[in-house]
């Protein structure tokens, strides 16, 4: 007899076996991690961005770098 926890067949057990992989992702976890590193990426380029902008605006003032 098979108790609640243990898998009718060996398809169940692989496709268990899968979702417990330390790699294995939803889609919805995917497009999540996606999201934030597009979001990371595009924070570090607005940053430089801002760098240069200041560094610019000091070199326009006058003041010696």
């Amino acid at each position: 007899m098979q108790s609640v926890f243990q898998p009718d067949d060996r398809r169940t057990a692989r496709a268990a076996a899968f979702r417990h992989h330390p790699a294995y992702e939803t889609p919805r976890e995917r497009d999540r991690r996606e999201f934030e590193e597009d979001l990371a990426r595009e924070c570090d380029f607005f940053r430089a961005q801002r760098t240069r902008l200041q560094s610019a605006r000091v070199l326009e003032s006058g003041w010696p770098c």
